[in-house]
């Protein structure tokens, strides 16, 4: 069984590549594992898996297609220091509550031009 949270971003590439393992199944394994230790480490703030597996899909769909990026399918995780569009933007303080970015850092649309 691969386990794609144990994996680095280059043996997961060629995993996808090789259509050993979709983007989506990578995703949901990470988001399963979030769910597993999570409680104790406490991580995440917040997570969008709907979001998340939506994206993978879109992944797949493109791997399917024979693009190829060097981020594509590969699931990631960001801070909540760092600005997405439309997702929490708290900085980990309850000052910044339920306060959703309402633009993209930089480097989100470097991330996302890369695939990821």
């Amino acid at each position: 069984m691969i386990m794609p949270h144990k994996l680095t971003i280059h043996e997961l590439t060629a995993q996808l590549a090789a259509k050993q393992l979709t983007a989506r199944e990578a995703t949901q394994a990470c988001l399963d594992r979030i769910t597993a230790v999570d409680g104790r480490l406490n991580a995440f703030n917040s997570h969008d898996a709907e979001n998340a597996l939506a994206q993978a899909d879109t992944a797949d769909a493109a791997i399917a297609a024979g693009e190829s990026k060097p981020l594509l399918g590969i699931p990631i995780a960001i801070k909540d220091v760092i600005a997405v569009k439309d997702q929490p933007l708290t900085c980990s303080s309850k000052i910044l509550g339920e306060f959703n970015s309402p633009y993209e850092a930089t480097v989100i649309t470097k991330l996302r031009n890369a695939g990821a």
